[in-house]
């Protein structure tokens, strides 16, 4: 009985756990492989380095992930839209994917098949994000927030370059004999505004006398 469970439950816990050690990675805290060789006998874990692991992500470890793609919208107005592989949500959903993938199974092992159940229980119950775990569809949504309010921007551009081309295609279009007619109908009511200024300069009570 015994044997039977550490071939089973145990088994594919410590598959997990192995796939935990792997893809949970921060700044300063790399991936986590066995201490060997000697592999079969090892018990301990320790730190990998590039010379004996392939590391799953190499992109950067620090700072806001949404920071990483940035774009000038508007005045004065920059949306951030970038997103990272090691963010919670899609490290897990890779690291689940790649637990059954990297697992064998028999059917002609009885002990296969009920590991492959307890393992797909635990991928199962690990891929929902729980409350306070960040989720695919919480990364989804917030992306989609800045999409719509681009969307919303792109739309006031393209309202005022419309707007713009109206004016400019008025400006081409316009009559240049109008134009010349109505400059000089402004320059005689000029004229005459500076000449009753002037006329007004000049008064004084001699000439109501």
């Amino acid at each position: 009985a015994v044997e039977t469970f550490v071939l089973e439950d145990v088994a594919a816990a410590s598959a997990l756990q192995a796939s935990t050690d792997f893809f949970n990675i921060s700044s300063g805290n790399p991936a986590q492989r066995v201490d060997g060789p000697p592999f079969d006998s090892a018990v301990a874990l320790k730190d990998a380095t590039t010379t004996d692991t392939v590391s799953w992500y190499t992109g950067d470890l620090e700072g806001n992930p949404r920071d990483s793609s940035l774009a000038r919208v508007d005045k004065g107005y920059t949306i951030s839209y970038g997103a990272r592989a090691d963010e919670e949500a899609l490290r897990e959903s890779v690291r689940y994917l790649a637990l059954l993938s990297v697992e064998t199974f028999d059917a002609d092992v009885a002990t296969d098949e009920k590991r492959y159940v307890s393992l797909s229980q635990k991928v199962a119950n690990g891929i929902s994000a729980q409350p306070g775990e960040q989720s695919v569809e919480s990364l989804q949504s917030q992306l989609g927030y800045k999409e719509g309010t681009l969307n919303s921007i792109k739309e006031r551009h393209t309202q005022s370059a419309e707007f713009a081309q109206a004016m400019l295609a008025n400006v081409e279009l316009a009559d240049t004999n109008e134009i010349g007619v109505r400059l000089l109908h402004l320059q005689t009511l000029l004229q005459a505004s500076y000449q009753t200024t002037a006329n007004l300069s000049q008064l004084n009570l001699a000439n109501f006398l």
